[in-house]
């Protein structure tokens, strides 16, 4: 049976006003305490790994840019720094939004950033949280869109679940 948790973490800040390195401390969800908000996210993501074969990698932040889970170190994605790239996926998922709501069209679905080698796209995971997915480059990118924006809905339930309101 699980068991509701709420979880708040105090963000230290350095001296220029970012935000520092975050212990990264597991809060136990479960009474025997075998599952954690960050096991919790860290299982959707091998589930969208292991569903499309050419996800390289994904990564779970706040939307103000801090890591909560990724699954980046045992991928082909050799050298992404998942705390940067965090962080600006947020700043993009938020200028996004900010534009398509200044063109009337919605809620943002998604952001794709195009690169050489492939593509970063970007979905919002409820009002507090973001999916960054890591993929090579592939003929069609909308075969990544369905699955990872059910894997998004996912997050955005398993963090509703542990995360604080804020006041």
């Amino acid at each position: 049976m699980t068991s509701r948790c709420r979880i708040a973490i105090a963000v230290p800040y350095d001296d220029f006003g970012m935000p520092a390195a975050v212990q990264n401390e597991e809060t136990a969800v479960t009474p025997d305490g075998t599952l954690t908000a960050r096991a919790a996210v860290l299982d959707e993501l091998r589930r969208l790994r292991n569903q499309l074969d050419f996800v390289d990698g994904s990564i779970v932040a706040s939307t103000d840019g801090l890591v909560i889970a990724h699954d980046i170190a045992a991928t082909e994605a050799y050298g992404v720094e998942p705390e940067g790239v965090a962080a600006l996926s947020a700043v993009n998922l938020g200028l996004s939004q900010r534009v398509v709501d200044q063109a009337n069209h919605g809620l943002l679905r998604e952001t794709v950033i195009r690169g050489t080698f492939g593509q970063v796209v970007t979905y919002p995971a409820g009002d507090r949280a973001l999916l960054t997915v890591i993929v090579g480059d592939i003929p069609d990118i909308e075969a990544l869109h369905g699955p990872a924006r059910q894997s998004a809905s996912r997050v955005s339930a398993l963090l509703a679940e542990f995360l604080v309101e804020p006041f």
